[in-house]
């Protein structure tokens, strides 16, 4: 019994002329009838898959053996996204760019090979680094997800930014990947640390191990010699019943430990940072004469 077609993994239901295995007259042929649909030169692929996300990364690859997916593209091949691709939908490739074809958009580099993954015929950067190649243009969105995903990837960024300094479109990416290597875990947290740089507030420090006589903490800002914390939290990292109990015991023990604790809300960040600016300078000068 055959297997169904959604079974067949993504690279087999690509066909390349360069194979041999069907002559081109008869995938141009087929093509013609309506039964394949060549994507890319000498690249067909079932018509009933021209929606299917992973047939169209797995025909990329295959156009272009010698790359890897990138960017957007990588994350959707690491993250297993299933949406439907759409028409006029780019997909991003480094490598030794080829000929300029519709649909394909080229970030030229030879990218080490311990930052490319490979299964089932996609061929893609690693999340780190397709997620740091994204933080030109989407703010650092993806690294944010990424570490609140997996944390062990901050391990690597240091690295991959390193491989990155000097390249094409790191003018872009340069700002968000600075905050990146002072430890933002969120984008609400980026918006504290900006916030506090635009309003001339030294002296902190975001997301260092503390060692106190109740446990390890990890606060949002510290001004260490202060011992104020300042948190920020939103319902999409904190928003479940399991996580409110949690930050209320964390904070207790914070105050138990002997530290003065500042909490704001996204809603805050971004309709009053006045009032949050205001809140932080009034408690380190009364914290400073104390």
């Amino acid at each position: 019994m055959q297997p169904r077609l959604v079974d067949v993994p993504a690279s087999q239901r690509v066909l390349r002329v360069a194979d041999g295995s069907v002559p081109r007259s008869t995938l141009s042929r087929l093509a013609r009838a309506g039964a394949l649909r060549r994507v890319l030169p000498g690249t067909y692929i079932r018509a009933e898959d021209a929606t299917v996300r992973a047939v169209r990364l797995a025909a990329a690859c295959a156009w272009a053996p010698g790359a890897c997916l990138w960017g957007g593209s990588a994350l959707d091949a690491a993250e297993r996204n299933a949406a439907p691709f759409a028409d006029g939908e780019v997909i991003q490739l480094a490598g030794s760019a080829r000929h300029p074809q519709p649909g394909i958009a080229w970030y030229r580099a030879d990218v080490p090979a311990g930052f490319v993954a490979r299964r089932g015929g996609l061929v893609f950067a690693r999340p780190v680094v397709a997620a740091i190649s994204l933080a030109g243009s989407d703010g650092g969105l993806a690294i944010d997800r990424l570490l609140l995903r997996d944390p062990a990837a901050g391990d690597e960024l240091g690295e991959v930014m390193a491989w990155f300094d000097g390249r094409a479109g790191n003018g872009a990416r340069r700002p968000s990947m600075r905050e990146v290597r002072r430890r933002p875990w969120s984008g609400l947290e980026r918006k504290l640390h900006r916030l506090l740089r635009r309003s001339g507030i030294s002296g902190w420090v975001a997301n260092v191990p503390v060692s106190t006589a109740f446990g390890w903490f990890v606060p949002d800002v510290l001004f260490e010699p202060e011992r104020l914390v300042v948190e920020v939290d939103s319902w999409e990292y904190h928003g479940s019943p399991q996580a409110f109990e949690d930050d209320c015991a964390r904070q207790n023990r914070l105050v138990l430990a002997g530290f003065h604790v500042l909490r704001f809300t996204g809603e805050m960040l971004d309709d009053h940072p006045e009032l949050v600016i205001r809140t932080i300078r009034t408690a380190l000068r009364r914290l400073r004469r104390a």
